[in-house]
């Protein structure tokens, strides 16, 4: 029973969340579920001796380009964007990815 209790909380509040996120993002939440995708798939085809790094480089990229396409078509201007949640899901994934490169260190060692 507390179990199902349990489930059934963790979804309302990933429901709220998105919610929220959908409130206030509109349709950009999208970028957030995107990169969140491929990372998870890259920590799963991806050996971990490599992967913390590529991540890395992959978050930066999608962030930046987020970035630059802002400021190219809304120069100047105060937007609330999807950039600022964007910046801290690329420092959790990259930590994810740190904390998955650490583990398989210490496992060889």
């Amino acid at each position: 029973m507390h179990e199902i209790l349990r489930i059934l909380l963790l979804i309302l509040a990933s429901l709220l969340g998105i919610a929220i996120s959908h409130f206030c993002f509109g349709a950009q939440i999208w970028h957030l579920i995107i990169q969140s995708s491929i990372v998870y798939l890259m920590l799963l085809w991806i050996p971990p001796k490599h992967s913390y790094l590529i991540i890395f480089i992959f978050c930066m990229i999608y962030m930046s380009a987020v970035h630059i396409h802002r400021l190219i078509y809304d120069y100047g201007n105060y937007t609330l964007d999807i950039s600022g949640p964007l910046m801290i899901n690329t420092q959790k994934l990259t930590a994810l990815a740190f904390a998955f490169y650490d583990g398989y260190r210490s496992k060889e060692r």
